[in-house]
């Protein structure tokens, strides 16, 4: 069945207080709206799963997601993760929907201070002019140094020009002996031809690279300073570095490229009313160093996926009604897990907002740790552009040498994006993000554990009441104790009897009771509890919340054992002493 948006009314408990918050002024969509994810961890190792595993738990134990409509790839082939978007997305939306597409993965662009890094040579002029061939970077061999090119582990294999010719040789354990030159044509300029070559034809240890070197060996940029670093290259080799060129960006399924054109035509199948675009990726420092090497030798075919350049596809997939979001921006790096808790530093933030917690990845499982608040305007929802806030303000990597810049676009207008050397930002960004989010999700994918009992005279007949058991941990303080919905097919009067010290709400970590304080409750008083909003009720002591008006669905609240007698003067005649889960519905 699809899920359904529902707008729910939100009343937080304070104190013995009834404290009515607003409704939302947002209407994320139609209330016949469908919702649709698709998750991809298209890369191994790292936190690249860990990311997934989370975001996957969350939409699907929190929200209105579940086994229906939530389509989870674990390392997918290019032909399986496009087609999740052409087949099972575009088979599933409409234009009444919500699609949320989450990847987590490596990634390839052009790195804004050592040249392209896995990123491929824009023949179509989409990317627009992004670099001038004069500040164009590339990485060179250094000459008159020595190398591990035998793989002997020792660093004394020579690099030069030797014997006069145009070709750097290499004498490898430097014993004066030209062991060979390097002529094969390889491609340096990732315009997808092996035709370029380093070369140093007047022999001043200063590396050249001749572009398109089948046609002409001649130098089309210079490392003039010898530190292995060409700056400025003609890459059209017409005489000039003046043009101005644009690099394509990737994501990395495996060891396939999935380049930003291809992903714009995928998501250009796609019906909907608007779609949530979230992208991870993350640097592999060892594996960078080495594609550095490798370069040198086997050229652009060297990188293969060890890096990130996300924020490169809003110029390419921005439209009205998208919401994209990147972990970085488009030159640059985001990473992964810095503080241990095995998680990527962005996403790590942008979904504990979603969720209302922080949490680590231990063993394969999401431990919760702490709550935290996201919904800064209090109306109950965490919008995308509140998660976004709260992860640019939560991000970690934000703080490190060489900083990853999370990047938002919403409006369609394919900004912020690398355009003439240098970022550019928009600060209109923002508002379709504020203006959306995901409503929480309703029982029915738990397991019915149990039945109201007939504990007295006074239960109201003919309510079907279920109980479905959660998990363990999902919310509240006591993450080893189960959680469970409790559903009402009828709307009326209740009350919900459990017992407990203290609650909060999580969404905002309010403290309601005090523990270990007891309350004398005014039972003539009344709050109205909405289809859907989370508490959670834990400890020993009695409370009861109610409900009016509305069939209602309480989620994960913890009912603990009962561990003491009854009390006749609420209508009850006993208590169900050791009973690990005691739940009785009474008129009012």
């Amino acid at each position: 069945m699809k899920a359904k948006a529902v707008l729910m009314v939100i009343i937080m408990l304070a104190s013995c207080l009834s404290i009515c918050l607003p409704l939302s002024s947002s209407v994320a969509v139609a209330e016949d709206a469908d919702y649709w994810a698709l998750i991809v961890c298209a890369s191994p190792g790292m936190s690249f799963q860990s990311n997934t595993d989370y975001m996957n738990y969350v939409l699907t134990s929190y929200y209105v997601f579940d086994e229906t409509n939530t389509n989870y790839l674990i390392l997918p082939d290019k032909a399986q993760a496009r087609a999740g978007i052409t087949n099972w997305l575009a088979g599933h939306s409409d234009a009444n929907d919500i699609v949320f597409i989450y990847f987590s993965s490596h990634g390839g662009g052009y790195n804004r201070d050592v040249g392209n890094e896995g990123g491929r040579l824009d023949d179509d002029g989409d990317e627009g002019n992004e670099i001038k061939e004069s500040a164009y970077r590339m990485g060179c061999w250094g000459l008159n140094r020595l190398y591990d090119l035998d793989g002997d582990g020792a660093w004394d294999d020579l690099v030069r020009n030797l014997d006069g010719d145009s070709y750097i040789d290499y004498d490898l354990d430097n014993d004066g002996t030209i062991e060979g030159d390097f002529r094969t044509l390889i491609d340096y300029d990732a315009d997808g031809n092996s035709d370029d070559l380093f070369i140093d034809p007047d022999m001043d240890d200063q590396c050249d690279v001749a572009i398109d070197a089948n046609v002409s060996l001649t130098a089309d940029g210079e490392d003039t300073d010898k530190d292995g670093l060409i700056i400025g290259v003609d890459l059209n080799s017409d005489g000039d570095k003046t043009d101005w060129v644009g690099y394509d960006e990737q994501i990395c399924i495996g060891s396939e490229a999935y380049w930003d054109d291809e992903l714009a035509e995928d998501l250009s199948t796609l019906n909907y009313a608007k779609l949530i675009f979230v992208r991870q990726g993350c640097l592999d420092p060892e594996a960078m160093e080495r594609a550095r090497e490798l370069f040198l030798s086997e050229g652009c075919a060297a990188f293969r996926g060890e890096s990130c350049f996300g924020g490169g596809l809003i110029d390419d997939i921005s439209a009205s009604n998208r919401i994209i979001m990147t972990a970085t921006d488009e030159t640059w790096y985001s990473y992964g897990d810095g503080d241990g808790d095995g998680f990527s530093e962005w996403s790590e933030v942008f979904i504990d907002a979603l969720y209302g917690y922080n949490c680590h990845y231990s063993g394969g499982e999401i431990v919760v740790d702490n709550p935290v608040d996201a919904d800064t305007n209090n109306d109950g929802h965490v919008s995308m552009k509140e998660a976004w806030d709260y992860a640019w303000d939560n991000d970690d990597a934000r703080s490190y040498s060489g900083p990853e810049t999370p990047w938002l676009d919403d409006n369609g207008n394919g900004l912020p994006t690398y355009i003439d050397g240098a970022d550019q930002a928009d600060a209109t960004d923002g508002i379709l993000a504020g203006d959306t989010w995901l409503p929480l999700g309703t029982p029915g994918n738990g397991t019915v554990v149990g039945e109201t009992r007939d504990v007295n005279a006074n239960l109201l007949s003919g309510v079907e009441v279920s109980l479905y058991e959660y998990e363990e941990g999902f919310y509240g303080d006591d993450v080893a104790s189960p959680d469970y919905y409790i559903e009402v097919d009828q709307c009326g009067y209740y009350w919900l009897l459990a017992s407990l010290a203290e609650y909060y709400d999580i969404n905002t970590t309010d403290d309601i009771m005090l523990p270990g304080i007891a309350f004398d409750i005014d039972f003539t008083t009344y709050s109205k509890l909405a289809a859907g909003y989370p508490f959670d009720f834990e400890g020993n002591y009695g409370l009861v919340p109610r409900a009016c008006e509305l069939s209602y669905v309480l989620r994960s609240v913890n009912l603990w054992k009962v561990g003491y007698p009854g009390h006749p003067e609420w209508g009850i005649d006993e208590w169900k002493v050791g009973d690990v889960i005691s739940t009785w519905l009474y008129p009012s």
